[in-house]
């Protein structure tokens, strides 16, 4: 199944690639980055048509207000000139990985198996690719009354989250990616450089259940958000998986709430248009900070893990906030029935059981509840029982 995913994908890109990547006039539009541009190009002739196209910007009431323009895009591909750059050379690269993994077996998650499933479950995994049943496994199960405070997680630094970008979406199988452009970076926050974004997928349960991979004092969440990003020296997912912090990886849980979610409800229709393995579509004009909170809002754990799904490479700096992201019973419930397995069955249940921590230690970027409040009181008593003590004696 990874196999003939990657294929389709690979042969999908090949052909984008050789159709119509003229640019229009050669005319490019700011994106308000140095050298930066959307580049959105044109193709002469049938395959072409005109889209009304725009910048966003946030109105008093907080409402998102779009200023059309219009360009050529073509029918065909769908994808510009910076999304088939970058963007699209870091999905490859991930789809290239997925392909030397798929050759290892094939691999499913334990809401795929049946009676007619010859596909290995998670418990299953280490069988065929060793790295799953290494010493720093992810997911994990955080326990917050044993977490240790870093002063050295420090607030993070985002750049590009807030400006406008356009990515694409395909169905690999056993999720959904949405590609990010590498001009989306991070750093700060512990971390050792700068990390580049390669894509962000989510992992959710079955009929609005729970479904996040990670979990706090045994409490799993409905769904979970990982984005994804490389040390900003590899040119490759595989270069970094052979450095062991060579993956930073951000991990969000979402909680339900009454209102719903209306930018991730663009996330959710776009999960809709790639219902089938090697299906693709595209989203134009999002941002990060439409569904994550500011860098500067944000606490968070911290612990050395591994990919979650195979082949487990573990070179992964794991950072999961404390902050949830909202979303309405509509739109969980909504979420689970988009996709389809590459086997035709929906495609729920996509997480990964958590994992032993075999010893190691997870970090807070602020104290944790609990571990500094007894040493302050113990300090404080000692102080009055010496000013009480010195007052008696002088009297």
């Amino acid at each position: 199944m990874a196999q003939k995913s990657v294929a389709k994908m690979e042969q999908r890109l090949t052909s984008e690639a050789s159709l119509g990547r003229q640019k229009d006039d050669g005319s490019r539009w700011n994106q308000g980055e140095a050298g930066g541009s959307t580049g959105r190009g044109k193709v002469n002739g049938p395959e072409a048509k005109t889209r009304a196209i725009g910048t966003s910007s946030l109105d008093g009431a907080g409402n998102w207000r779009t200023q059309g323009r219009s360009a050529h895009l073509s029918v065909v591909t769908g994808v510009v000139d910076g999304l088939e750059g970058a963007s699209r050379a870091g999905l490859k690269n991930w789809l290239n990985y997925e392909k030397e993994v798929g050759e290892g077996g094939e691999w499913c998650y334990q809401s795929q198996l049946s009676c007619h499933d010859t596909c290995r479950g998670p418990s299953e995994w280490k069988n065929n690719f060793p790295n799953c049943g290494g010493q720093r496994q992810s997911p994990i199960n955080i326990v917050t009354g044993k977490v240790k405070h870093d002063p050295k997680l420090t607030n993070f630094i985002f750049e590009g989250h807030e400006k406008l970008f356009n990515m694409s979406v395909e169905n690999h199988g056993h999720s959904a990616y949405f590609s990010l452009p590498q001009s989306v970076r991070i750093r700060g926050g512990g971390l050792s450089g700068t990390y580049k974004a390669v894509q962000f997928h989510l992992h959710w349960g079955e009929n609005g259940g729970q479904g996040s991979e990670h979990s706090v004092d045994g409490e799993q969440f409905p769904m979970e958000l990982h984005i994804v990003h490389i040390k900003e020296k590899y040119d490759s997912l595989k270069e970094a998986l052979n450095d062991s912090t060579g993956v930073a990886a951000f991990a969000f849980f979402f909680e339900v709430t009454s209102g719903q979610n209306k930018h991730l409800e663009r996330v959710i229709d776009a999960l809709g248009k790639v219902r089938y393995e090697g299906n693709s579509s595209e989203i134009e004009d999002f941002r990060l900070t439409d569904i994550i909170p500011q860098a500067s809002k944000l606490s968070y754990y911290r612990y050395l893990g591994s990919l979650t799904t195979p082949d487990c490479d573990q070179a992964v700096v794991w950072t999961v906030f404390k902050q949830t992201l909202p979303i309405s019973k509509k739109q969980l419930m909504s979420v689970d029935k988009q996709l389809l397995f590459g086997t035709g069955k929906p495609m729920t249940g996509i997480f990964r059981p958590v994992q032993n921590l075999n010893g190691r230690v997870v970090y807070t970027s602020v104290p944790a509840q609990g571990l500094c409040v007894l040493p302050n009181l113990i300090t404080l008593f000692l102080c009055l029982f010496c000013v009480f003590g010195q007052q008696r004696c002088l009297n």
